[in-house]
């Protein structure tokens, strides 16, 4: 198992997914930084007391390193797009080239194989996320200053709730995974995995306006939704955090034990 992890991150390193996915990732930060500054102030509406929950309420009108925080992470949501490709290095080479058979005849179970890939998907993820905010609190820093030192609870509420959103990342993750071993190919992979972030919300806006608003609820149990709503991790109630920990833990487990039965029972071929 630690062989093939080991020839994965050799194969991936030497390939141009990686470098291109994390340029792109680069090209996001710096588009969310720079479009935020407009003459060195916010650019968005304060009303969503980003400040506040950061301890930065005195630089509400600051935009500097510290404030670019709650920017990155309250569009981290937007890296449920760039999670994909990463995953797909990891997974679809090995049913590209048929080089899951080695793995099976060399005696490897089949979980084994199935949860190598996950760590390997899991790890990239979280390099992902940490990256993406590195390079966005970098840029404004360098562009306005750190704004330190950092006030009583910042790094706190910034661990908590980068946290809270990695959860739901990997949970996002595992979906992605199970569909790379569920359908093997690299165009349906991408039509489901973009239509279950996208329809399910498009079904719920539809009933909300034409039947009920009371169906705008349903919004809570998406796992993309999860992602952006724990990015205001302190204006949430219990009840909403622990939903949202709910959906990504269902996730988890749901595509996990399902992608290894599935695999388990899958023709190789």
């Amino acid at each position: 198992m630690i062989n093939m992890i080991r020839a994965d991150v050799y194969r991936i390193l030497r390939g141009k997914a990686l470098y291109v996915i994390f340029l792109l990732l680069t090209v996001l930060s710096v588009a969310l930084v720079v479009s935020t500054m407009s003459a060195g102030n916010i650019n968005i509406g304060v009303e969503w007391n980003m400040w506040d929950d950061m301890g930065i309420a005195d630089m509400a009108v600051a935009f500097n390193g510290l404030s670019s925080a709650a920017i990155l992470y309250t569009q981290l949501d937007n890296l449920v797009f760039f999670l994909l490709p990463l995953v797909y290095a990891v997974i679809m080479p090995m049913f590209i080239y048929s080089t899951v058979k080695n793995e099976v005849t060399w005696g490897m179970s089949r979980a084994k194989i199935y949860m190598s890939k996950l760590g390997l998907s899991f790890v990239l993820c979280i390099v992902m996320v940490v990256f993406y905010m590195i390079v966005g609190m970098l840029l404004a820093t360098i562009l306005r200053g750190f704004g330190g030192p950092a006030p009583a609870g910042y790094w706190q509420q910034l661990f908590m709730t980068l946290g809270a959103q990695l959860f739901i990342m990997l949970a996002v993750t595992c979906l992605a995974v199970f569909l790379m071993f569920a359908l093997r190919h690299g165009g349906a992979v991408n039509v489901v995995y973009i239509a279950y972030f996208f329809v399910p919300t498009m079904v719920i806006m539809v009933l909300y306006q034409v039947v009920n608003p009371r169906f705008i609820r349903l919004l809570d149990f998406l796992l993309m939704f999860a992602v952006n709503r724990l990015g205001f991790l302190s204006q949430l109630s219990m009840g909403e955090i622990l939903t949202a920990f709910g959906v990504g833990a269902a996730h988890i487990l749901l595509c996990t034990v399902g992608g290894i039965a599935l695999f388990k029972r899958a023709e190789i071929k």
